[in-house]
């Protein structure tokens, strides 16, 4: 019989091979199994057989850039670590996927993210794995427990709403686990020892559906990673100061029950949204209420740290005194310090009609904040830098959402980037941009932003092989409206067609 061929492509060739080797060590959960080797030890191809006696060839081509730009699969700008593509179709990918071994800084997922939020906005689906915790080891001394951040997959969940894709994120095995348990670091109630099980049988699930076996693309195994990413969101909801309210436990089956029948376009969009309440969870009314202030700490040396952030940032650690004109400065009346007790008083900040008059921001100690109260912002800003009058089309937006970067680092083998800030700058995009604001600045305060910032953020609209950008350029021209450097107390106003 016939074998269909299907071609593994990947960021090196020991990504192809481990993603294969899954497949193969657990093709028995699936409904295919592994027949043999067809190829070289180096470039193989792996047969499998369907239960119909349909054989499919998983043939491993090795790196992207082994390959010329129009005959390589891509899903955007960012590679993932594997892209499964059909053979000699205009439309080819059908599955990707990031593997992610460590957890280490906490944010290095973000650097991730452009990956998969391609992958879903071109309805390809995608599974991220992650361990389920992970250690902080520094001069082989343990100096705390980590949890994948659920920004994460809070932003999945938002894409897969956006685009009724399955994209997951399957928990996998870790040394750390029991010890982080204890400390209160590690989701309890996560399943990931299966984790090889279930992520082939999704993937075998994902190919029968693109070799035309009539199925749907596993219920089951969707089922099993919403489950997983609900859980781990439930119990680090803390992390999130806008949702700490909502307990997903409670309705997690519903949950997952309405997201399967959007995914199988049994129910419109509208309805998905009516059903699941913390997708509503992301918009003014919302974080005004929570009333999370902006609390961002920063050690680089710049204009940005030592005039505006003062501004801007709530300190607990503030007097009344001080607490006080801090909320008159926001044009926050009637806060008496004399009168009020500092609990009152941030009882009083609290109120909607006076949180909204101060940066916000989602979650605690966090880089992005939420400015309604545009026109004290922006004189701030103009206080700060000599900005020529484009600055002042800042006073006539309603609100901004504002990310003040540091990351810019020189890179040896290309042009400078940033990993987990250019990430961030796409992740914060899809989970608030439109939601929270319409427009987006960006104040870039590292002293590395070279002088020339203008012309290569410029380039990044028309980024070619031959020219590439640096990453955190590109995220900043496709997703933000206004950046400002810092070093060189420059704005510029990003024109995107988009």
């Amino acid at each position: 019989m016939e074998v269909t061929p299907l071609l593994v492509y990947g960021d090196n060739l020991e990504e192809c091979h481990k993603f294969c080797e899954l497949l193969i060590d657990n093709a028995g959960s699936s409904e295919f199994t592994f027949l043999s080797n067809e190829g070289t030890s180096t470039l193989p191809t792996y047969v499998f057989e369907h239960k119909n006696s349909l054989k499919i060839g998983l043939r491993i081509c090795g790196r992207y850039k082994d390959w010329e730009q129009n005959s390589r699969p891509s899903i955007g700008h960012e590679a993932p670590d594997i892209i499964v593509t059909k053979l000699n179709e205009k439309e080819q990918e059908i599955f990707s996927t990031e593997f992610n071994e460590a957890i280490s800084a906490g944010n290095n997922a973000w650097q991730r993210y452009p990956r998969v939020s391609q992958a879903a906005r071109k309805k390809i689906p995608f599974v991220y794995t992650v361990p389920i915790t992970d250690a902080e080891i520094y001069d082989g001394e343990l100096r705390s427990f980590r949890h994948p951040n659920i920004i994460f997959q809070i932003a999945q969940l938002i894409l897969m709403a956006e685009e009724s894709t399955p994209s997951l994120t399957f928990y996998t095995d870790s040394p750390w686990y029991n010890q982080a348990l204890n400390k209160g670091k590690a989701a309890s109630n996560v399943f990931f020892t299966d984790w090889p099980q279930k992520y082939s049988r999704f993937v075998f699930s994902i190919i029968s559906k693109s070799i035309g076996i009539k199925t749907h693309i596993s219920e089951e195994i969707i089922r099993y990673g919403l489950r997983n990413m609900l859980l781990s969101i439930n119990e680090f909801i803390s992390d999130f100061k806008i949702l700490e309210d909502h307990s997903f436990h409670e309705n997690i089956d519903d949950t997952i029950n309405v997201f399967i029948d959007y995914i199988n376009n049994n129910i419109e969009k509208n309805r998905l949204y009516d059903e699941i309440d913390f997708l509503n969870g992301f918009k003014k009314e919302t974080v005004i209420k929570k009333a999370c202030f902006y609390n961002k700490t920063s050690s680089t040396s710049s204009k940005f740290k030592d005039e505006i952030q003062p501004k801007i940032k709530y300190k607990k650690s503030r007097n009344k005194k001080e607490f006080e004109n801090f909320a008159r400065f926001w044009g926050i009346e009637g806060i008496d310090g004399d009168e009020m007790t500092k609990k009152e008083m941030l009882s009083f900040i609290k109120e909607p009609e006076n949180a909204q008059k101060i940066p916000l921001s989602y979650c605690k100690n966090n880089m992005v904040g939420f400015i309604y109260n545009t026109s004290k912002f922006t004189n701030i800003l103009k206080d700060a830098y000599a900005l020529n009058e484009e600055i002042d089309e800042l006073n006539d937006l309603e609100s901004l959402l504002f990310l003040p970067i540091a990351g810019y680092v020189q890179d040896t083998g290309g042009p400078a980037f940033s990993r987990p800030d250019k990430g961030l700058v796409r992740l914060i995009n899809d989970v608030f941009y439109e939601r929270i604001s319409d427009n987006a600045l960006v104040i870039l305060y590292s002293e590395l932003i070279p002088s020339d910032w203008k012309q290569k953020l410029s380039s990044a609209f028309n980024e070619t092989d031959e020219y590439p950008t640096n990453n955190l350029f590109r995220e900043l021209s496709l997703f933000s409206d206004y950046v400002i450097s810092d070093k060189h107390e420059e704005l510029m106003v990003i024109e995107n067609e988009d």
